[in-house]
């Protein structure tokens, strides 16, 4: 399914076989979003997207992929976000992120890494903000791995086998230092099975230990007085609430709250901020939404309810969003939208096919 508009192209679930830089859907170089995910047959050449300039989103979720040649990505210099969840890779090729400068959100969860050993891995990826490798078989991440990531938020690794040794200590003292909470547990030594690898703090492992008074508190929203901006973005938030911000402001045009872990919000949260004209609540936990949450957003015109978990809209929730443009509620768990929505002013709403239960 080809959405013109936006190019996007979602082939979900299709026999794609094959496919080489000539094949549908790949012969198109003008898509920005690609999903081919959960595939029963799909493979590919190495220079199958090298055409494809434009390419910002690509998830090859799903498709029992063991390898990735290291030329795979080596001409999707505008990647921003590359899914690779759920397949069978064992090991990611050395290079094989090299060209992904502009990489900020990477997901490799669910797979079969035993380790994460190579320290050029992740060399070119200094705008990375999110990067969950949950899942998979590692026991061990060498010191140094992660190191060029000056830019994460949020790093996952639940779910991984980890060999609590002095050879995790200077990895796990990282995330600490970067204000992380990567939730990752130890599998051995027996004593230790199941808690977490924070106790590694305290190993001398032959090497003084060096007290970090690193303040994790400044990890706050910010604001840019200039354009009436507040981005509370990558934040680890599970709860949010007004005391929150830095500032007591009145007036905010723009409110980002994506790629946090929030799953409710009180339903007169934004009401002290009725000049909202762009809220982002992409890449949460949501579940359920309050039917008076948007009430007071007379002003609202943009509003990214995309990547969360909802399953159902109240049809009061947008009663007096006369001047709502845009609503995004892709990946989510809806199966129906009712036909109240303010359609009178409302110009795009990007929920395709796929994602109806």
């Amino acid at each position: 399914m080809y959405f013109e508009e936006n190019k996007e192209m979602f082939c979900n679930g299709a026999e794609l076989g094959h496919l080489t830089a000539e094949s549908y859907p790949i012969s198109n170089t003008e898509i920005i979003n690609l999903k081919l995910a959960n595939s029963k047959s799909i493979s590919f050449d190495s220079d199958v997207f090298h055409k494809m300039e434009y390419l910002i989103n690509l998830n090859l979720r799903g498709n029992k992929l063991n390898t990735l040649d290291s030329r795979l990505f080596s001409h999707s210099y505008s990647l921003i976000t590359l899914v690779l969840s759920d397949n069978k890779l064992k090991e990611l090729e050395p290079g094989l992120f090299s060209s992904l400068h502009d990489l900020q959100d990477l997901y490799i969860s669910g797979n079969q890494l035993t380790s994460l050993t190579d320290p050029n891995i992740f060399i070119s990826q200094g705008k990375l903000i999110i990067l969950k490798i949950e899942q998979n078989n590692i026991t061990t991440i060498s010191e140094g791995v992660f190191t060029p990531l000056k830019s994460i938020k949020k790093l996952k690794l639940s779910n991984n086998p980890f060999e609590c040794t002095c050879v995790l200590q200077g990895t796990m003292l990282w995330t600490e230092h970067k204000c992380l909470k990567p939730e990752a547990n130890c599998a051995n030594p027996a004593k230790f099975k199941g808690k977490s690898w924070s106790f590694l703090r305290q190993e001398s492992c032959g090497k003084p230990l060096i007290k970090d008074d690193h303040n994790c508190s400044s990890n706050i929203c910010t604001y840019f007085g200039e354009t009436q901006n507040m981005d509370c973005s990558n934040l680890n938030l599970n709860y949010f609430e007004s005391n929150d911000l830095p500032f007591n402001e009145s007036k905010i045009k723009i409110l980002h709250l994506r790629r946090n872990e929030i799953e409710t919000l009180q339903s007169d949260i934004f009401n002290q901020w009725p000049t909202i004209e762009y809220l982002s609540l992409s890449n949460n936990k949501l579940r359920a939404l309050d039917y008076g949450l948007f009430h007071r957003l007379t002003q609202l015109k943009r509003l990214e309810l995309a990547y969360n978990e909802l399953e159902f809209l109240d049809e009061r929730l947008f009663l007096f969003q006369n001047k709502l443009e845009k609503l995004y509620l892709s990946d989510n768990r809806l199966s129906t939208i009712s036909e109240k929505l303010p359609n009178h002013s409302l110009h795009y709403i990007f929920f395709p096919h796929d994602t109806i239960i």
